[in-house]
Formats: C-alpha cells, sequence, structure tokens
C-alpha cells in the first residue's frame, strides 16, 4: 500500500510531529511505500498524483486538502482543539486515536464506533536517551515547559514565579535543547520538570530520566505520580501500527474493489 503522512516538518519538541514521521518509517520497514509530506503550499501541485494513496492527516489539518478518496485522520488531540480544526469528520474518514485517554473525544467526532482496534499509540520516547544517569551531575533545581499550556502559564504566572523563586531554573522551548540527545542529558542533569503542558510527553520522559515531574494547574502545582515504567520497552512493540495496517487494507482495498 501507499501511505502519505500530511505532517508539519520534524521537530524535535513535538511529540504528535515525531509520532507522524515514526508512524512513516515504521510502515517503510513493513514493505510499504509511505513518505512524509511536509510542503504544504505545494498541495494542490501534488492532488493529481494521489490517486489510490491513503493519505493520514492528522487532527490540526481541516478537511481533506489533498482531495483523497482513501483517508484516514490520526487523533493526537482533542478534535476541535482551542476552535483551530475540525471538531467533526466525515463519515468516509477511517479514524485512529492516540491513546486511549483520547477515545471519547474522537468517538463524540464520528459517526463510526472507535473502540481499541482504533489505537495508534507509537513511543516516540527512546529507552536508550531517556534514563537516569547517576555519573551525571544535577545542575539545574527546574526545568520548566510551557508547551500546549500557555493559557494556564498566563493564569498562573505569579504561581510559577513564587514556586521557582531562589531555584535555579531553565527554560525549556521549542528551539532549545535541539537533539533529543540534549534533552535527555537535561532532564538527567535537572531535579524536577515543571509544565503548564498536562499533555506532553515530556512528562514521561523527565520521569524516566529520575526527575520528579510536576504540572502547574489554576490551583497551584501538582506532582505528577503516574508508573512511567511501560515506556522502558514501548518503543520497541509495533503490534500496533501492523494492526493499522491491516485494517487499512481491509477497508480501502474492498472499497476499490466495490469501485
Amino acid at each position: 500500500m501507499k501511505f502519505l503522512i500530511y505532517a508539519p516538518p520534524y521537530r524535535n519538541s513535538s511529540a504528535g510531529i515525531r509520532v507522524l514521521h515514526r508512524l512513516s518509517e515504521e510502515l517503510t520497514k513493513l514493505g510499504c511505500n509511505s513518505f512524509v509530506f511536509t510542503d504544504w503550499p505545494e498541495t494542490e501541485r501534488l492532488k493529481p498524483y494521489i490517486g489510490d494513496c491513503v493519505v493520514v492527516y492528522p487532527e490540526i489539518i481541516r478537511g481533506n486538502p489533498m482531495g483523497a478518496k482513501n483517508v484516514v485522520r490520526y487523533v493526537l488531540n482533542t478534535p476541535g482543539y482551542l476552535g483551530l480544526c475540525d471538531a467533526t469528520y466525515a463519515d468516509s474518514e477511517l479514524v485512529f486515536v492516540y491513546n486511549k485517554a483520547l477515545l471519547p473525544a474522537a468517538q463524540s467526532a464520528t459517526s463510526q464506533r472507535i473502540d481499541e482496534s482504533r489505537l495508534l499509540e507509537i513511543s516516540v520516547i527512546e529507552p536508550w536517551l531517556f534514563k537516569p544517569n547517576p555519573a551525571v551531575e544535577k545542575v539545574y533545581d527546574v526545568v520548566f515547559w510551557v508547551g500546549k499550556g500557555i493559557s494556564v502559564a498566563q493564569a498562573s504566572l505569579d504561581k510559577i514565579n513564587e514556586y521557582m523563586r531562589g531555584k535555579k531554573c531553565l527554560q525549556i522551548t521549542y528551539q532549545l535543547p535541539s537533539t533529543r540527545e540534549a534533552m535527555a542529558l537535561l532532564f538527567q542533569s535537572s531535579r524536577e520538570f515543571l509544565t503548564t503542558d498536562d499533555f506532553t510527553a515530556m512528562l514521561p520522559e523527565a520521569k524516566l530520566c529520575g526527575c520528579k515531574a510536576t504540572i502547574m494547574t489554576a490551583n497551584g502545582p501538582a506532582t505528577v505520580e503516574d508508573d512511567v515504567s511501560e515506556h522502558a520497552t514501548k518503543w520497541y512493540d509495533t503490534a500496533a501500527i501492523q494492526s493499522f495496517l491491516n485494517i487499512c487494507r481491509e477497508r480501502f482495498e474492498a472499497c476499490a474493489a466495490a469501485a
């Protein structure tokens, strides 16, 4: 099968983007002809050549800009999040969901049944990087990330400043750290990771490196107690991608035969 993954350019700081790029890599390993399309201004020029290709859109993309007849909608965040993307999907779209927490939101966006068979959970946390390293000195008391929690950060600025007062802190940005290796080293050299983004992969990444993980909410700081040990092996489990491929074959090959 042929797949086009309609995604933003690769960026270390976005787990969702890394998921889309890794999906293409793993589909290629399974024998598919798959590539990531990031040059969105050139969409119109590519449309005539889509044919039977399966186009995978993340939930941030409105509609079907490629005009594809075989569409997968990959829900990586709540449909209609912040009013920036579609809140509902066409019945013709095959909907998959990144994790169990998003199943109810995805179900509310489509008339098709969304159950655990539609889970497409792809790990982008490298276990050989994100792990404790006792040899690394603890340099920072707190490393801080805003991410998708910008509205909470703006409303809780006084709480954040008070929480970090007197501590040696560093803010993570979309540019820095610039590599995955540098991100792991930063967490290993920090005592605590603080964020206003409660849906960031940096939370388990930090915990895997031995950092305390804290979410700053409107009501104050909340320590993350989740067990993240499964992430140490999840990278190597690609069964969900094989299941995704099987469902796509069944759906779109059947549609082609009926056409």
